[in-house]
């Protein structure tokens, strides 16, 4: 209703815009994150590995809610052929939405309890950042896709969706892929 009701309009990216407003005029506003909270530390990274128990392994993870849009289940369908490929791969799911439930049960149909980890909504997504090896960003539509801008200034290499707009990418750590 509101994109009908609505006398302006703004968007962080043209993608964004084109998507909620069509052809309508709107206003650009770029999405700011302050970088000091994502700055890698050794230390953290070593205390967020002993915490989740994940000193020997490759953590890949995905932040977002699990909903739709976000692609958790294609997530898992991949991380279920890496993890045949590789056992000592953990792949963390950071984000809790509607879809939760079902994924936590596809996940368990699939027998991947035990490199799969749903860890919710979490305060902390800082410093499991810090613990993570690889952000996959299997999305299939996003405003602009923060999470990437804050793994980019850790230093942790993204692979990200080509449908995120490629104004999330400023860094050579951006892989798109279809």
């Amino acid at each position: 209703m509101l994109k009908f009701l609505a006398t302006d309009y703004a968007a962080c990216t043209p993608a964004a815009a084109k998507v909620l407003f069509g052809k309508k005029n709107y206003t650009f506003i770029p999405n700011v994150v302050t970088g000091k909270r994502f700055i890698f530390d050794s230390v953290r990274r070593a205390e967020v590995k002993r915490k989740m128990n994940v000193e020997d392994k490759i953590v890949i993870a995905s932040i977002g809610m699990i909903v739709k849009y976000k692609n958790p289940f294609f997530a898992v369908d991949v991380m279920s052929h890496v993890i045949k490929r590789n056992q000592n791969v953990e792949y963390w799911w950071i984000g809790s939405g509607p879809q939760e439930k079902q994924l936590a049960n596809y996940v368990q149909e699939k027998g991947l309890s035990d490199h799969i980890k749903l860890l919710g909504k979490r305060s902390d997504v800082a410093d499991l950042l810090n613990g993570i090896d690889i952000l996959f960003f299997p999305s299939v539509f996003e405003g602009l896709g923060l999470v990437g801008v804050e793994a980019q200034i850790m230093g942790i290499p993204v692979l990200a969706s080509d449908s995120i707009p490629t104004e999330m990418k400023f860094t050579n750590l951006v892989t798109f892929f279809s």
